[in-house]
């Protein structure tokens, strides 16, 4: 007679199978549940070692998971506890079973879906969460299966702006803390599927960010924060400035640097090993400027856009039409101005001293944006040469 272990056998769904399995007289049915019972082994789904010497012992042909977190109102305020159960376990089982070489059937939720069909819901049917639960459930999943399918090393979140309209996002005050809470779900999805895959995010590199996110909470479920120390002066600012500059400029108004981000970063909570600085391998400029400071701290027309790449700046800029580089020793950045354009960049030069920095402070490292091969392949060099 066949063996199948139910789990969650005392709940709504469990006692269902349970009755049409036994009606059937064709199987020997284990009944699992977290609470004892009469007839019931006790089994904890989230604790892959009870799991494994369970299945292993009994050697099912078939296991049903029937055990669930189904309290969806409070799954809200307890994410930790609903994704062991409704992520994590079924992730144990299905290691179980393919050891044994049983068959696994998994319940899901039907609230990955909105539930306006009106036919029935298959297994590839898109997907719709009707609320919180279901969308952090559906988005950590959908991690997992893109890191372990695709081959990646993790996954980055590149939200820059929480809590902050002006860039035409629609936010709240509370995204603070649901942001906190999305970082711990992906966490915990991607330490169950092994292997030590990265979770990083891109973050903003002045105090706003700092004040709209919970840096210090954050900070455990992550590997790196690549703090975007460029565009420091960029479609916000129209003075000509360093947009990637190490340190602050005596006379800037807009007192933001590399140096200044990743020790506003680490007084917020955030351990110095977990902090990258980020470089840039593009530039900013600002045009119609008059000829006063070669162009540096000066009032633009308009705030400062794209300019070239470096490799472009240092064969037809420098030395041409008019371009001068100059050298801010006080910043540690380069630029070039041909009397009425100004334009800011990272060179190698600015990379190694942006190097050093990173290993004279103890910081985590150094990253870039963005890659192209012509562009960063110096700026690479430069870095490698302090870093290695």
């Amino acid at each position: 007679m066949d063996k199948i272990i139910v789990t969650g056998c005392n709940g709504q769904l469990g006692r269902a199978i349970n009755k049409e399995l036994g009606a059937t007289g064709k199987f020997e049915i284990v009944n699992t549940d977290v609470f004892e019972g009469e007839g019931i082994i006790p089994l904890d789904i989230t604790n892959v070692d009870s799991v494994l010497k369970l299945v292993r012992d009994v050697k099912p042909k078939t296991i049903i998971n029937c055990a669930a977190y189904t309290a969806v109102d409070k799954q809200e305020s307890d994410i930790d506890l609903s994704y062991k159960i409704n992520a994590i376990g079924p992730r144990n089982l299905a290691i179980a079973a393919t050891e044994v070489g049983a068959k696994l059937v998994h319940v899901s939720t039907d609230y990955v879906f909105e539930g306006e069909s009106a036919k029935p819901y298959l297994p590839d049917s898109k997907t719709n969460p009707i609320n919180a639960y279901g969308l952090t459930k559906w988005m950590g999943e959908e991690a997992v299966r893109i890191v372990k399918t695709l081959g990646y090393d993790g996954i980055d979140l590149d939200w820059e702006y929480p809590c902050v309209p002006s860039n035409g996002q629609d936010t709240c005050p509370e995204d603070k803390y649901r942001f906190t809470e999305l970082l711990r779900v992906l966490r915990a999805h991607l330490d169950s599927a092994g292997d030590g895959y990265l979770l990083t995010i891109a973050a903003g590199a002045d105090l706003y960010y700092a004040e709209s996110t919970e840096l210090d909470k954050l900070s455990q479920y992550l590997d790196y924060i690549n703090v975007m120390t460029y565009d420091l002066k960029c479609g916000f600012h129209a003075l000509a400035g360093h947009h990637t500059q190490l340190f602050s400029s005596t006379g800037d108004v807009f007192r933001n640097s590399c140096d200044q981000a990743l020790r506003l970063f680490h007084a917020y909570g955030v351990p110095k090993e977990k902090l990258l600085l980020g470089a840039a391998s593009y530039s900013r400029k600002a045009e119609g400027l008059k000829d006063r400071n070669h162009g540096l701290l000066q009032i633009a027309p308009k705030a400062m856009g794209y300019g070239p790449g470096y490799l472009d700046i240092k064969e037809n800029y420098i030395g041409k039409n008019g371009y001068v580089r100059y050298w801010d020793d006080e910043a540690k950045a380069p630029w070039v101005f041909n009397g009425s354009t100004f334009i800011s960049y990272d060179d190698p030069e600015s990379m190694t001293c942006k190097a050093q920095y990173v290993l004279d402070n103890d910081f985590g490292g150094v990253f870039y944006w963005d890659h192209n091969s012509k562009n960063t392949r110096e700026l690479l060099d430069a870095l490698y040469a302090v870093l290695k």
